[in-house]
């Protein structure tokens, strides 16, 4: 069978590119340290890039070289090779183009069969659902940016792609939102709502897609239900304008558990490769993924083990075992940069992933579950959340008797995290669970069609359920309005007149200034650059400083709190005199003795 002349070109195209990579790789090792330093030195954030040491520049060195190694044996072996690839290649295209055109077909059914099911009051609802949801998140896209999401897009988005794709110095650095922040980045310009745009669009995205699964996994009433309370989910809206990774683990994990649910009924080739790529996009945006993936994965396998999938639970079995042998391979071909460049143990042993002992573990486990559940619950008066805590154990109880599917989604989240959590030693932060809440928020909505199909008749569901959702959306948003409004103002590293005050500055500073803040660094480091303030200021030594500004966030520390954490030594300075006031933070002035009269030496 011949393949395709496209094939050819891919083909050729893939290896000469892996010949080009091994040929560039070997000249960038006979660069000099002190050159590369240079360069590192001009793109750093404060002007040194002091971890790059003449160790780590060998160290890069020596796997680079391996790598251009590699690069062109393989590259030369390929071309060797050519005809056999070229055949197995062809016959694979026919399969997959079979495949591909099989999922399609399904797919335009499934979304057919929808509009056809569905009455048009049920879509004009989900219509204003949506539209709803969209409007929600845009209210809060342009908050200041806070910390991560600054400190993210200072040190990793703006940078060059070879720099943001392989510094991995921090955790923070979610590899394929940062590839996303820097496209939009050049394309928008350096705004907050386009730095914050990936993750508004995987937070759109979230809707339809939790719509569509819930469907399919529970009818259209139940889907209605969940999406309405997705859409003013404040826990979701935050990280749907939150420029980090986590929004994209969301969308990612319901997508699998699509795909997941598809390959249940039929299997395809074509899905099971999109679903080792959503795996591997997920865990080059978050490490994190980890946890969502072996939900689908062992829901794959209980379903096979009772009998409710496409393959025998052995088939199954080793399906799995192909998709995750392509998974790592994807995976590890996107965090090659990182590995070059910052090391596996950048990757798996950082210091926010070290292991705890098992007793340490336990100790914590119950305030790390509490602090998930306020996270998920604040929307709600504590009358409406246990009521939402009973459906949602009614949906366990009546599962087999609401759903097409044997085994629910519940089961395999819970014995997944069981699984991995305590192996690897772990508490991951609530940020982390989030990926749960569509599916508490569906277990909801099961147990309150449950209610309904209990005490009314067929007839009445439509119309009960549709009366419901907008009752529930529209309670809920008021408590998602309250929650969203404390967080934004005065949440985690959070400075909302970091931009009135980096404005307000620019023509005060002078030489000698140092800006003393703490945890509102980043934020000030981002509108500094942005609007061209030296970022020296926050960084200058104590013991050259003449002028100390001290900015307070008076809702979080006291003056003395600031001073102490900061270690300043009060006794070389005057006291501190309120210099200017803003809604969230205060400015303070302390001159050095030799540079101020007696009168303004501290009594």
């Amino acid at each position: 069978m011949k393949p395709v002349s496209m094939l050819r070109f891919l083909f050729y195209l893939t290896i000469t590119s892996l010949f080009l990579v091994g040929l560039l790789g070997f000249f960038c090792t006979y660069m000099p340290y002190e050159w590369v330093k240079f360069q590192l030195d001009t793109l750093s954030v404060d002007g040194n890039a002091n971890r790059f040491t003449q160790t780590v520049y060998l160290s890069i060195i020596a796997k680079l070289t391996l790598f251009s190694y590699a690069s062109i044996i393989l590259a030369i072996l390929a071309f060797t090779c050519r005809k056999i690839f070229l055949n197995k290649l062809g016959k694979v295209q026919q399969q997959l183009k079979q495949a591909l055109y099989e999922l399609w077909v399904d797919i335009k059914n499934d979304l057919s069969q929808i509009s056809h099911d569905s009455d048009k009051l049920h879509l004009y609802l989900l219509l204003i659902i949506l539209l709803g949801g969209f409007a929600f998140r845009v209210l809060y896209l342009f908050q200041p940016l806070r910390h991560d999401e600054a400190f993210t897009f200072t040190n990793y988005a703006s940078k060059p792609l070879f720099l943001a794709l392989s510094n991995y110095s921090f955790p923070n650095n979610h590899l394929f939102h940062t590839l996303c922040v820097h496209i939009s980045y050049l394309i928008f310009g350096n705004h907050t709502w386009a730095i914050r745009l990936p993750a508004f669009l995987a937070g759109i995205a979230t809707l339809p897609v939790s719509y569509l699964l819930v469907r399919a996994l529970y009818g259209k009433h139940t889907a209605l239900i969940t999406v309405g309370l997705i859409a003013v989910s404040s826990a979701l809206i935050e990280y749907a304008t939150n420029a980090r990774g986590y929004a994209f683990i969301i969308l990612l994990f319901l997508l699998t558990l699509s795909i997941a649910n598809y390959l249940r009924k039929k299997n395809n080739t074509v899905a099971w490769l999109f679903l080792s790529i959503l795996f591997a996009i997920g865990f080059h945006t978050v490490p994190v993924m980890l946890y969502p993936c072996g939900t689908v994965l062992l829901w794959m396998v209980l379903s096979a083990w009772q009998n409710d999938f496409s393959l025998s639970l052995k088939q199954t079995c080793l399906q799995l075992f192909k998709c995750g042998i392509v998974t790592v391979l994807l995976t590890s071909l996107l965090y090659l940069p990182v590995i070059l460049a910052s090391g596996m143990d950048a990757i798996i042993h950082n210091r926010f992933v070290q292991p705890m002992p098992i007793s340490t573990f336990m100790a914590h486990l119950p305030t790390r579950l509490s602090d998930v559940w306020l996270q998920w619950s604040r929307d709600y008066s504590p009358i409406l959340t246990t009521i939402l805590m009973i459906f949602c154990g009614v949906a366990l109880l009546f599962h087999r008797q609401m759903a097409q599917h044997k085994i629910g989604l519940a089961l395999p989240a819970c014995l997944s995290l069981a699984i991995l959590l305590p192996t690897q030693g772990v508490l991951p932060p609530e940020r982390v669970w989030l990926y749960l809440l569509p599916i508490f928020l569906m277990l909801v909505s099961v147990g309150i069609m449950v209610l309904i199909g209990q005490t009314l008749p067929y007839q009445m569901h439509s119309k009960a359920a549709m009366i419901i959702t907008l009752c529930l959306s529209t309670w809920s948003i008021f408590g998602a309005n309250t929650a969203l409004n404390n967080y934004y103002p005065f949440g985690p590293g959070t400075l909302k007149d970091a931009e009135e005050i980096t404005q307000y500055l620019k023509p005060q500073l002078q030489s000698g200034d140092r800006l003393v803040t703490i945890a509102t660094a980043a934020p000030l480091e981002y509108y500094f650059q942005k609007h061209q303030v030296p970022i020296d200021y926050l960084r200058e030594s104590f013991t050259q400083s003449t002028r100390l500004i001290v900015l307070v966030l008076e809702k979080k520390y006291t003056l003395d709190q600031v001073l102490k954490t900061a270690k300043i030594p009060a006794h070389e300075f005057s006291s501190p005199k309120l210099w200017q006031s803003y809604p969230s933070a205060r400015l303070y002035e302390m001159n050095r003795f030799s540079t101020v009269s007696k009168t303004d030496v501290i009594q």
